[in-house]
């Protein structure tokens, strides 16, 4: 963090600076020009044109300085990607068949409904989706308890959902680890680790993985089931995961509803 603060710092000085030899390069160019033009207009005295090279001057500064601070923040943002975040993939089980069932046509337009109804659930719980591919998605977010109030919200807006017609039974799996973050996108270990995670579950089902559990705490409404030990394609060993469940009697998860 302290190599990121001093190029942010460092960045913020340079166009700051360059900032400062435009305005007083536009001064100078418009005050010359100001004196020694012939006598304005009754109307326009010099004081009024001073007021607009001052004004065009604020212009100048708060356009340059809003258009540095975004490049800084992308900026901070992309160099935030590495670390530990928590991953969750999401597609939907029988996705052929009711493809089939639908046609092309309907598919397809119930594919973008899906995708605009999943995008509106993982920005409520404050997460981005990363990549899509067909009728599945994978989502990042910092917050593990985020995370799985956003499967819970999945779950219930594919499964039942006017603005999609069909009931989409949605496979999620949930997994935090840290991940190698380029371009926008994620790599290593820990993602596919995610994404078998979610290859285990059945429709309507959301699996996570223990450190979900252990860095997301307790959630009002919901319970992490054993789901036994697993093993998942390509990685050494068995992995223990956990289902997770909507209890009775308790509060809901923030930013779901009610079916």
């Amino acid at each position: 963090m302290e190599v990121l603060a001093a190029v942010v710092g460092g960045a913020l000085v340079a166009g700051l600076v360059a900032v400062g030899v435009r305005l007083r390069r536009r001064r100078d160019a418009a005050l010359a020009a100001a004196y020694s033009a012939p006598e304005p207009e009754e109307d326009q005295d010099r004081s009024t044109l001073l007021g607009q090279v001052l004004s065009g001057s604020v212009d100048l500064l708060a356009g340059t300085v809003s258009g540095a601070l975004r490049t800084l923040v992308q900026v901070a943002g992309a160099r935030e990607d590495d670390g530990v975040v928590t991953l969750l993939f999401c597609d939907i089980e029988g996705s052929t068949r009711l493809n089939v069932e639908l046609g092309d046509d309907r598919w397809a337009e119930v594919l973008r409904v899906h995708e605009h109804v999943s995008s509106e659930v993982v920005a409520q719980h404050r997460g981005r989706i990363v990549k899509t591919a067909g009728d599945g998605f994978m989502a990042v977010f910092r917050d593990p308890a985020a995370a799985v109030r956003a499967a819970v919200g999945l779950q219930e807006a594919l499964a039942a959902n006017p603005r999609i017609g069909v009931p989409l039974p949605a496979r999620i799996g949930v997994h935090c680890g840290e991940v190698v973050g380029r371009g926008g996108d994620f790599y290593g270990t820990e993602v596919v680790r995610a994404a078998r995670i979610a290859d285990r579950a059945k429709g309507t089902e959301t699996l996570v993985s223990e450190a979900v559990v252990d860095h997301a705490g307790d959630i009002d409404g919901v319970a992490f089931q054993p789901a036994g030990r697993v093993r998942l394609k390509g990685l050494p060993g068995r992995q223990p995961l956990r289902r997770v469940v909507l209890q009775t009697g308790r509060s809901r998860p923030k930013g779901t509803r009610r079916s």
